[in-house]
């Protein structure tokens, strides 16, 4: 009907039956999106289902408040959103808090009512504004014109489809990320699609000068830059990382660009080899670490790699006579609230280093390490730890074979998959208020390097239990990154597609939250690289397996 009516074609549809709606329908609300844009959206309950969806259809068109919204002349940039509300909940007057214990965030359509003045939000506005529960609750009354209390609330159970050129799919609280994907692709090539989602992304979103945009609002189309050291750098190790397993020239040129862009940065001095990029805060071992690894992924000889050997130092020295890593430069405080992550990237920075040849173990060093943190897992255990430690200890064991490492691995990872959800395969935590989210593909960093590590020790009970794991996350990842099927719900999808939301409810996109969803693609996506192919071993051989 939008379509026709926009291009001046005649309709051409066959008639709905009034015989289609449930008992409890409540109403129907009809939003139309241009260029990713709200052109208008109007509500109202149904008698005859065909004639009253087309009087809606044609009404949004007209909704004046959106009007300034361009008419696109391709078709494909068109779609049109249909929400259903039932089960209709009168929540009577409240107070904005007491509604925040009732409603069903991302799910349920809100109403506030006062006199002749009403407000209605659909659940996409929570996605699409980054509302957390109480933004949308406050949204629901600004989109009133409600000045003050009482506020009449009514709650609503929201099924929301999307129609455009390509398709109609049912939404998760209207948006595109929750939609339920066919489960028919085998594991590997899953792991190629999303691998070059993720690396166009990175590659779109890199600067000249290398560094990349830190956050992008992908329904408004905002980008956001600033320095934090720590994503910047970690983004270095994973472009480099992806295009010494993946290859490509447009991975090369990001890889070396953003290498370059960090190598600048770096100082020597009395206290070791340091990054100065972040103003606001001092230099951690975080940068220095994802730097390190960054130069283990170049080809042997390659000048750029020189100062692994001033970075490495600068991290053993960071180990202190219990084992302890101060995770920032002297004199600055090393909080205990980073003793769970930044930790486990300097071992693992360490073990690859020495894999790789560029630095020299100090195993006195790394045994007061691994106790200290082997005892701090056991005793204050924490999410942030998992990732971090799960491939640091698979490093230092491909570097020592020594069974304790693979054995806190296992241990971890026994106990992460305990957080798995069984329905959605992410990982519940609180790792992020949200959850679950985007915190699914660092845990999934962990399971990867652990199904390797299984495999290489013909543990296969661990290797199936860890990989069908993995593979239920993966699932999730794929529900949850922004694919070329959303094309139609964003202002510009070329800089949109591939980004990862930080969950389901919420559409803005870190780059952090990308280059861990490709660090753990990274760990089990065969390689197509030159040097990926010369070293493909039985631990990188993926099975066939299909989805069930």
């Amino acid at each position: 009907v939008v379509v026709s009516h926009l291009l001046g074609h005649k309709e051409a549809i066959p008639a709905l039956a009034d015989g289609l709606l449930p008992d409890d329908l409540d109403s129907l609300c009809v939003s139309i999106h241009m260029n990713g844009d709200v052109r208008g959206c109007t509500r109202s309950g149904i008698k005859r289902l065909d004639q009253d969806l087309r009087k809606l259809s044609l009404a949004a068109l007209e909704d004046a408040r959106l009007a300034e919204v361009a008419v696109p002349d391709d078709p494909n940039r068109v779609a049109v959103s249909v929400a259903l509300l039932y089960h209709p909940l009168d929540l009577g007057v409240c107070s904005p808090r007491e509604v925040a214990l009732h409603l069903r965030h991302g799910q349920q359509a809100l109403l506030v009512q006062q006199g002749r003045r009403a407000g209605l939000l659909l659940p996409f506005v929570a996605v699409t504004h980054n509302l957390d529960r109480s933004g949308f609750i406050r949204e629901t009354i600004k989109n009133s014109g409600i000045p003050r209390p009482p506020y009449h609330w009514h709650l609503f159970d929201c099924s929301t489809w999307l129609a455009d050129e390509d398709s109609v799919r049912r939404l998760g609280g209207g948006s595109p990320a929750a939609v339920t994907l066919a489960r028919s692709s085998s594991l590997e090539e899953r792991l190629r699609r999303l691998a070059k989602l993720y690396q166009s992304y990175l590659i779109r979103h890199q600067r000249d000068d290398g560094s990349l945009f830190l956050r992008y609002e992908p329904f408004r189309n905002r980008l956001y830059y600033g320095v934090d050291a720590p994503k910047l750098a970690h983004a270095a190790w994973v472009l480099a990382r992806a295009h010494k397993q993946l290859g490509g020239r447009a991975l090369q040129q990001a890889s070396s660009k953003i290498i370059a862009y960090h190598l600048s940065a770096l100082r020597k001095g009395a206290q070791g080899c340091w990054l100065e990029e972040d103003d606001d805060h001092p230099p951690s071992v975080a940068e220095v670490s994802f730097l390190l690894l960054a130069l283990c992924q170049l080809p042997g000889g390659d000048p750029r790699g020189t100062p692994a050997v001033g970075l490495s130092a600068t991290l053993w020295a960071s180990i202190d006579g219990h084992g302890r890593i101060s995770t920032h430069r002297p004199p600055a405080e090393s909080p205990d609230a980073f003793q769970d992550s930044l930790p486990g990237q300097a071992l693992l920075a360490l073990g690859s280093a020495c894999e790789v040849g560029l630095a020299e173990e100090q195993k006195d060093r790394l045994s007061r390490a691994f106790r200290y943190y082997r005892h701090r897992f056991r005793h204050k255990r924490a999410f942030g730890q998992v990732s971090w430690l799960m491939q640091a200890f698979s490093a230092w064991w491909r570097v020592r074979r020594e069974p304790q490492f693979a054995a806190l691995v296992f241990e971890i990872g026994d106990w992460i998959l305990e957080y798995q959800q069984e329905k959605t395969g992410a990982f519940i935590n609180d790792h992020q208020p949200d959850t679950p989210g985007y915190t699914t593909a660092l845990y999934l960093e962990g399971l990867g390097a652990a199904v390797k590590l299984a495999t290489t020790l013909g543990d296969q009970q661990r290797h199936q239990r860890y990989l069908a794991a993995y593979t239920r996350g993966l699932l999730f990842l794929d529900h949850l990154v922004f694919q070329p099927r959303d094309a139609s719900l964003f202002s510009d999808p070329e800089f949109a597609v591939g980004g990862v939301p930080q969950s389901l409810y919420r559409s803005e996109v870190r780059i952090d939250f990308v280059q861990h969803a490709l660090s753990a693609i990274l760990e089990l996506c065969p390689g197509s690289g030159p040097r990926a192919r010369r070293n493909t071993g039985r631990a990188s051989r993926l099975p066939r397996t299909r989805w069930r």
